[in-house]
């Protein structure tokens, strides 16, 4: 547990140097969206309904927060049978956030236990998670004023893995992705292995797998259901 913990904070801090030093984002947008329906600083609770499902989200606002000033926003995803609330304590995000003065948002996936929907895996809840992150996206950049060259999403384990579906799917709106401990692709119920698909624009990752991860690191054939992420994740475009 202490090496995932650190494993997230070194997440956390790498991300937040992105968010500081990134000048440049997907060419397919520009400009910046003004807030209009604010919240107060801290967390709130939210939801938002994405395809006739309710779905919950818990959003932290910097105290340092100026509307007449974008700011980039950082998406963090829990893993499997985790809550945003879990991964919000423990990457200890919002503090960052509040020091470096950038919103962040904890999604919560769907069912019970919790699991992401990446495509990719055994998720059975019928949720678009693509869809929801993009109408949570929508939402925000309505509410508030966002610098729309400075969107990162970052996730551990299996929201690691929903990462690498957004890199793909938002790969438009997403200026970087983050990616702790996870695979890249799952082998189907025929034995056919089923990999998250290249993105459409280069996108800059960053990826931290333990060499010990025998879930998530391996240099040869899949293991058990999982497939490794470091040969794929090298044929990615990636802009750099």
């Amino acid at each position: 547990m202490r090496n995932t913990i650190k494993l997230c904070s070194k997440l956390a801090l790498s991300l937040t140097l992105f968010s500081c030093i990134a000048t440049s984002g997907p060419s397919a947008r520009s400009g910046f969206a003004f807030a209009q329906n604010g919240a107060p600083p801290g967390d709130s609770d939210q939801s938002i309904t994405v395809g006739g499902m309710q779905r919950s989200y818990t959003l932290h606002i910097p105290p340092g927060y100026d509307r007449s000033k974008p700011v980039p926003l950082v998406f963090v995803l829990h893993g499997r049978g985790g809550s945003g609330k879990g991964i919000e304590l423990t990457t200890n995000m919002s503090a960052k956030a509040d020091k470096e003065t950038f919103i962040a948002v904890y999604p919560n996936a769907a069912g019970n236990p919790a699991i992401w929907n990446s495509g990719i895996g055994a998720a059975t809840n019928g949720a678009d998670d693509v869809g929801f992150i993009r109408a949570l996206l929508d939402k925000l950049e309505h509410n508030f004023r966002i610098d729309a060259h400075r969107i990162y999403c970052c996730g551990f384990s299996a929201g690691a893995i929903m990462s690498y579906s957004l890199g793909a799917g938002l790969s438009d709106r997403l200026a970087v992705i983050g990616v702790a401990s996870a695979s890249i692709g799952a082998k189907q119920p025929n034995g056919s292995v089923r990999t998250i698909s290249l993105p459409s624009n280069a996108l800059p990752i960053i990826v931290f797998h333990g060499k010990q991860d025998n879930d998530h690191f391996n240099a040869g054939p899949c293991l058990g259901l999982l497939c490794p992420a470091p040969k794929r994740v090298m044929e990615m475009p990636t802009g750099k």
